[in-house]
């Protein structure tokens, strides 16, 4: 309400001036440079412009990958996707991770960039890592295993055959360089996606497991020797949707996988009524923290700049001038931008407004 009451007091001085005036927006720019500062009317810290908001975002990044390619993080998720690493202990596992066994032979394989095939697009992974399966002597690499963080289950495509869809490519790409012949050498993939926001109700803090099989339907062989034997050889794609939720609750009757990764999204790794693997999570407290931290950052800067462009495209349409708006803003006490984003939003409102 306060700030409908400010943009009132700001209309009533309302003049003829066009918004379109080169010279107007010019003379704000002038204005800014001669008037930056770094405080805001109310002594608030004027902390985030638009390359501030870049940075962030760069920052989340490097974070992200900081936490989400280390083997104490990824040790719990295999623990609960992959059988084989069922009985082992977390430590046995990070083991596993990534022993780079075929990285000469057929490097395209270990890139989590897929440039693909002939007109294919590149297809960029979050987190892609090979692992080893226990008990394997003679074979180091055993399954490639692809993390996915997809905020949003209701992007504008379908994210499981998205999921399928990236199966398919990790499974192309390792006979790209080993040649047609080399069928035999195929290793499994997993493709592991998490979805936090708009979960519908009944599929909240649940995981969706999709497995490559295969049955007779002819014949009852299903449980003979050869039928095991052919489901060994397409036991190739795996993929895991795992449903969280945006309020993030941990509750009893979750799975710990759930649990887990709740309680680093909530950075809570170090409660033990939150995450079953509380006392290995101490090895990732600094980078899940790290991570938190660099989101939250994006989240106030985009929350902010996404306020003061509602500002200013309401100006703009009541016929304001740049340094008007400029003006306006600087000296609202909510304001964290600095003059140079403030006018940066003037111009790409004024492009959308043409």
């Amino acid at each position: 309400m306060g700030e409908e009451v400010k943009l009132m007091g700001l209309f009533e001085s309302a003049d003829t001036n066009t918004v379109s005036d080169v010279g107007k927006r010019s003379t704000a720019k002038k204005v800014a440079a001669k008037s930056r500062t770094t405080k805001n009317s109310k002594g608030k810290v004027i902390v985030s412009g638009k390359n501030d908001i870049k940075n962030s975002k760069l920052t989340y990044d490097k974070e992200f990958k900081k936490l989400f390619t280390k083997r104490e993080f990824l040790s719990p998720i295999l623990k609960n996707i992959v059988p084989e690493y069922n009985e082992y202990s977390l430590e046995q596992i990070e083991g596993f991770i990534t022993p780079r066994g075929d990285e000469t032979i057929n490097p395209e394989a270990y890139s989590s960039e897929d440039t693909g095939k002939g007109s294919e697009t590149t297809t960029h992974y979050d987190v892609l890592v090979d692992c080893a399966l226990p008990g394997d002597e003679n074979v180091r690499v055993g399954l490639f295993f692809d993390f996915e963080m997809q905020r949003s289950n209701t992007p504008g495509y379908s994210i499981p055959k998205r999921g399928v869809y990236y199966c398919c490519r990790l499974i192309s790409r390792q006979i790209s360089v080993l040649g047609d012949e080399s069928y035999d050498k195929l290793r499994p993939v997993y493709s592991v996606w998490v979805l936090v926001k708009d979960i519908p109700d009944e599929l909240r803090y649940s995981t969706y497991s999709v497995d490559l099989t295969g049955s007779f339907s002819d014949k009852n062989l299903d449980s003979s020797e050869s039928a095991a034997h052919l489901s060994r050889d397409i036991n190739l794609i795996h993929l895991r949707l795992i449903y969280l939720s945006q309020d993030l609750k941990i509750e009893d009757g979750q799975s710990n996988l759930v649990k887990y990764l709740q309680s680093v999204f909530t950075d809570r790794v170090l409660d033990a009524d939150c995450n079953p693997y509380h006392e290995h999570s101490k090895k990732i407290k600094e980078e899940v923290s790290a991570m938190l931290s660099a989101a939250r950052a994006i989240e106030v800067s985009a929350r902010e700049e996404g306020r003061v462009r509602g500002i200013v495209e309401t100006l703009l349409k009541f016929g304001k001038t740049d340094t008007e708006i400029v003006q306006f803003v600087m000296e609202d006490g909510n304001n964290t931008l600095d003059e140079d984003a403030v006018i940066e939003i003037i111009e790409e409102c004024m492009k959308e407004l043409k």
